[in-house]
């Protein structure tokens, strides 16, 4: 019978080295001149000696509270060696790299020598950690190791890093996020651009981007909360893939919204502005609501028999691409046409606007309406109905 395996990884603690950050954008990245041995460091030195003692005992304490299951420190090695063999800690500058050859330092795996001298060390630690951890988890972890280290007062020196393949996993969370974040902010307001070109209103165009972040907040919702995924760089490029497909379906009903309208001849005065809303929205849905259906189905048809495939890749890309397709479908035929109904624009003169033109102090043409839209009814309200009483009323006056 196999007993389950405890995750495990490394933190490594380096003393001696410098390391080259800087990547290039187009070549390759050069490893043989990516590190070299620090020259502030010198081993042979007795408060260098110290302070790398002094880390592996801070080490030592903090096992429990670390979770460090198995731990390598040469140099609390080279101590109780010095003191088996009748030396003294920390050694002369003259006699350390002779007697670090005693004490095994050609054998260690945790040194790096040049000739007989050692030029670097490194502190390796076997934890009780994976990078499956939460991203809050794993910088709460992270934290502990940055105090521990802070808070010895012998060992302050600041050419000592860490690594671990856990430090690796944050920056690479944190990346996706911000990423993320950053590249559909940019999507974003490109389709806010593009849709101002198309129909000629900012206020269209910011209905198109709203309804577009609730069916991908819909989208994220649902597959953070509901159906528990982590955020990972799967789900970041799928998100800002989708946000295309999230902006389909408004857009083509937007679009209607804005072209010209067959109007009846006589256009009442009073509501006049609910009445275009109405038949704007009326035709955008009569367009374009069937052809979305129809879409919609094809998409969310195909991307359905990707839910059972083998590779889990194609499982969270074809959940998300059946998800997004519903919502975006849902969201450009009930809640955009509700608001196109109660606030949309109805001085679409083919230019853009950015102002009320409801507001007196307004300088905007509204006056500029397209060829298409009737003059409004020279007998005012004579095709509504007139409130009961009023022509006796103005008789007896």
């Amino acid at each position: 019978r196999r007993l389950a395996s405890t995750p495990r990884t490394l933190v490594v603690v380096v003393l001696g080295l410098k390391i080259n950050t800087a990547v290039p954008a187009l070549a390759a990245l050069d490893l043989e001149n990516a590190w070299a041995f620090d020259p502030d460091v010198d081993f042979a030195d007795p408060w260098t000696q110290r302070n790398a003692y002094s880390m592996c005992q801070a080490i030592i304490s903090n096992s429990n509270e670390l979770k460090i299951s198995d731990r390598t420190c040469w140099m609390n090695n080279f101590y109780y060696c010095q003191k088996q063999l009748g030396r003294r800690f920390p050694s002369s500058p003259e006699t350390f790299h002779s007697e670090a050859l005693d004490c095994g330092a050609a054998t260690s795996y945790t040194l790096w020598l040049s000739g007989d001298k050692v030029m670097a060390m490194a502190a390796v630690n076997v934890v009780a950690y994976s990078t499956s951890q939460s991203l809050e988890t794993l910088k709460s972890y992270r934290k502990k190791w940055e105090n521990m280290l802070d808070e010895e007062p012998s060992y302050q020196n600041p050419n000592s890093f860490m690594v671990s393949p856990l430090w690796v996993q944050i920056e690479k969370q944190e990346a996706i996020l911000v990423g993320t974040g950053l590249t559909m902010s940019i999507l974003l307001v490109v389709t806010l651009a593009i849709m101002m070109l198309f129909t000629k209103s900012w206020v269209l165009s910011l209905y198109v981007c709203l309804a577009t972040i609730i069916a991908l907040a819909y989208l994220l919702g649902f597959c953070v909360v509901i159906l528990g995924w982590e955020m990972g760089l799967i789900q970041a490029v799928a998100l800002i893939y989708f946000v295309g497909y999230g902006v389909t379906f408004p857009l083509h009903v937007a679009h209607l919204y804005a072209l010209p309208l067959n109007t009846p001849p006589v256009v009442p005065t009073r509501r006049r502005e609910a009445f275009f809303r109405l038949l704007r929205t009326q035709a955008s849905l009569e367009g374009i609501g069937g052809a979305s259906v129809g879409s919609a189905i094809t998409t969310a048809g195909a991307s359905f028999f990707l839910i059972f495939c083998s590779l889990t890749v194609f499982q969270d890309l074809g959940a998300m691409c059946l998800i997004v397709t519903v919502f975006s479908l849902f969201v450009a035929l009930v809640p955009l046409p509700a608001a196109l109904l109660a606030f949309g624009p109805t001085n679409l003169t083919g230019k853009i606007t950015w102002c009320c033109c409801r507001r007196p102090t307004c300088r905007c043409s509204c006056k500029r309406r397209r060829k298409m839209d009737p003059p409004p009814d020279p007998n005012g309200d004579a095709d509504l109905p007139k409130p009961v009483g009023t022509e006796s009323s103005a008789q007896s006056l």
